[in-house]
């Protein structure tokens, strides 16, 4: 059996890793697919081929290995065996001097350097070492290498720390790109600075990464669900969805340096440009141009304007967020400024106030609205057996806690689930419950979303009736069918 043959590769080919890695991949999709048809005999005679031909490559890289040495060695003995050339012998150097021209290339062991040749290595030898001088401080190299001879015992850093000097780190410690600060310094009085850290990177599930110095402490009831700022103005509004891409985010920003100065806190003036070329195609279409804000600490998903907040489009203001009066709670709510823009490069200006606006992140979105029962079919079905499943471990959960604590809030731990909806007090018709729900009690889809339609207030909407988690259609939400199925079995009453 000729294994080139049985894997259609000639051994002329095979002449570096690249090509054996090449023909690896080949043989693996070969396997893959005479295994997935059943065929076992070659499929093991292709492994058996791959094995002989590996033996083979590693062979022939031995012996054209052995034959270079054996090369090497002929023209070492043969120029060792050369006699010496006649002549004045070169002047004497320092031997670090020697050394640099024998390692130089440009010159052969055959013939040697000249003095104008050992003038220029010393001319390069002289600037070596007042480089080195100049790392101590300028100070000649005699010093500096009895101030190392005389360290010898101690480490690295116990010198520097002991002589004042910085410490010299490894070009090895380089490579990591998230140091935001300069190595530590040990000043001549034995002051020690603070060490500023590395800047961590986290990851929200949409895969965009971000520094975790531009989000502050988290904060509020859903501290633990951590999302990206962008996520959160995307799902801020169910209703009116944004495009996906970058046709939907059409200008992102969070409220810190660079678009801000560093010192700005309470006040600042943010001034960009915004081209649309195709927004009367945009109205035609029925989609909407939006303004949304949201804020770093708070993970919920809400608009939140600043305290102060104007905003102006080609020298004209747009509208005005004034501050709360007192004793009365603002309600903030998206703003659409599809009517104030024109069709060409539009001159925008953002005016804050606050107490710390580097909290916010601003956003001018697409979007397109949605009507409820065009969200109803974007909720997902839970299959019958997970929602059997997912009822007995409730039902356990729900056990242990009463047993454990006593009586809880009905809400919460309530084992029973009625067939009338707690929204409209009717039969329901859609059961739906959220993922992070805790209880049995299902409400009915479409009263949820058309009721939430209905809250004028935009940050009190999408709480469940039942325990008042916060859920969103139609990534929170799932339809029950184990539920579906009791209910087309049971009579209408």
């Amino acid at each position: 059996m000729d294994p080139f043959q049985v894997l259609g590769v000639s051994k002329e080919s095979l002449r570096g890793k690249e090509d054996m890695e090449r023909v690896r991949q080949k043989v693996k999709e070969l396997y893959k697919r005479l295994a997935k048809d059943g065929k076992d005999k070659e499929a093991k005679r292709v492994c058996e081929a791959f094995e002989l031909v590996k033996k083979s490559f590693k062979g022939s890289g031995a012996t054209a290995s052995v034959r270079a040495s054996s090369g090497r060695e002929r023209a070492v003995s043969s120029v060792a065996r050369k006699p010496a050339p006649l002549g004045p012998s070169p002047p004497s150097i320092e031997e670090g001097t020697a050394t640099s021209i024998r390692q130089t290339p440009t010159h052969s062991a055959e013939c040697p350097p000249s003095t104008e040749q050992v003038k220029e290595l010393m001319h390069k030898h002289t600037k070596v070492q007042d480089r080195l001088s100049h790392m101590f401080k300028h100070k000649p190299a005699s010093q500096a290498s009895l101030q190392l001879h005389k360290h010898s015992d101690k480490k690295p850093e116990q010198i520097f720390a002991s002589s004042g000097q910085p410490k010299v780190h490894s070009p090895k410690r380089r490579f990591s790109s998230n140091v935001s600060s300069t190595p530590t310094l040990a000043s001549a009085d034995g002051h020690q600075p603070k060490i500023r850290r590395s800047e961590s990177t986290l990851a929200c599930a949409c895969g965009v990464t971000f520094k975790a110095q531009r989000i502050s402490k988290q904060s509020g009831p859903d501290s633990g669900v951590l999302s990206c700022p962008a996520c959160q103005l995307r799902s801020m509004d169910p209703f009116n969805e944004v495009l996906e891409g970058l046709r939907g985010m059409l200008k992102f920003m969070v409220i810190q340096p660079p678009i801000v100065p560093t010192d700005a806190r309470e006040k600042a003036a943010i001034k960009f440009g915004f081209n649309i070329p195709r927004l009367q195609e945009w109205r035609k279409n029925g989609h909407s141009i939006e303004i949304r804000m949201c804020r770093l600490d708070i993970h919920n998903g809400h608009h939140v304007w600043p305290s102060s907040f104007t905003f102006i489009v080609n020298e004209r203001q747009v509208f005005e967020v004034s501050p709360a009066k007192a004793l009365k709670k603002r309600r903030d709510v998206p703003q659409i400024i599809s009517a104030e823009l024109r069709s060409a490069v539009n001159s925008i200006e953002v005016q804050i106030e606050d107490g710390d606006i580097q909290r916010f992140a601003l956003a001018i979105v697409r979007t397109a609205p949605i009507l409820p029962r065009q969200l109803c079919k974007r909720v997902s079905c839970l299959e019958d057996e997970a929602c059997r499943q997912r009822v007995k471990d409730l039902l356990f959960s729900s056990m242990l806690e009463g047993s454990s604590e006593g009586v809880r809030c009905a809400a919460v731990c309530h084992n029973r689930s009625r067939l009338i909806c707690p929204i409209t007090l009717a039969r329901i018709e859609t059961p739906v419950r959220g993922h992070k729900c805790r209880h049995l009690q299902c409400f009915d889809l479409e009263a949820y979303l058309v009721s939430n339609r209905g809250i004028q207030a935009f940050n009190k909407r999408w709480h469940c009736p039942v325990c008042d988690l916060l859920l969103k259609p139609p990534v929170d939400l799932f339809i029950d069918t184990f539920l579906v199925q009791i209910l087309t079995s049971v009579e209408k009453m």
